[in-house]
C-alpha cells in the first residue's frame, strides 16, 4: 500500500526555523499557546504534532507512537520526512499519544543524575488549550498562568525529583503548549 508523503513544510528552512522558535517559546513560557501551520499530515497526526516532529526529529531520534497514532500512514510519513526510528515508549526520546493514553511516567526515560537531559518528551493531544482552572507556576511564568488542564495527575504522577523527569508538549489542532518538568500545577 502506498501512502501520501506530501504535506511537509513548503519552505523547509524558513518553516522549520519558525516552528523551532514557536516550540522553544512554548517550552520556555509554560502556559503560552503557540501556533504552527502550513502542514498537511496524515490523520490522526495534528498540524502541531507534525510541526514538532519535522522540527525536532531526525535520524538519531527514537520515537514511540501510542494508540491511534501507530498507523502505517503516520509511520511512513514520519520516516520519509524525518528519518526517525520507532521504538517502545520505555526507550523513546519522544512519545506521540493522546492525553488519556500517556501511561505510567515511571516507565518512561527520566534522565539520570549525570544526564537529566536524556529523558523523554511526551507530545500529547489535548481536547482544548485555553484559559482554565489549572494554575501553573514556576520558571518562565510571571506569577501564574491559568490553563484548561482538567486533571494534572497524568502529567505528574510518577515523575522523579527534579532535575529528572518527563517534559510534555500539549497539542490541539495547530496549537501547542509546553509543560516542562519544572512547572508546578494545581487545580483551583
Amino acid at each position: 500500500m502506498t501512502h501520501d508523503l506530501g504535506g511537509g513544510f513548503n519552505n523547509t528552512s524558513k518553516d522549520a526555523a519558525y516552528a523551532f522558535r514557536a516550540i522553544m517559546d512554548a517550552l520556555a513560557r509554560p502556559g503560552y499557546i503557540a501556533a504552527l501551520g502550513g502542514l498537511s499530515p496524515p490523520d490522526p497526526l495534528s498540524i502541531a504534532q507534525a510541526g514538532i516532529a519535522l522540527t525536532l526529529f531526525d535520524h538519531e531520534t527514537h520515537i514511540a507512537l501510542k494508540g491511534r497514532y501507530g498507523t502505517d500512514a503516520v509511520r511512513a510519513w514520519l520516516s520519509f520526512h524525518t528519518g526517525t526510528y520507532f521504538t517502545v515508549p520505555e526507550k523513546a526520546d519522544f512519545i506521540i499519544c493522546d492525553h488519556d493514553n500517556i501511561g505510567p511516567l515511571d516507565q518512561l526515560r527520566q534522565g539520570s543524575d549525570e544526564y537529566p537531559d536524556q529523558s523523554a518528551t511526551v507530545i500529547t493531544a489535548y481536547p482544548r488549550l485555553s484559559d482554565g482552572a489549572c494554575r501553573l507556576t514556576g520558571p518562565g511564568i510571571n506569577d501564574e498562568v491559568m490553563v484548561s488542564i482538567a486533571d494534572p495527575s497524568p502529567f505528574r504522577d510518577g515523575q522523579r525529583s527534579f532535575p529528572l523527569g518527563v517534559d510534555f508538549i500539549l497539542t490541539h489542532d495547530a496549537h501547542l503548549m509546553g509543560l516542562p518538568r519544572t512547572t508546578q500545577m494545581e487545580m483551583c
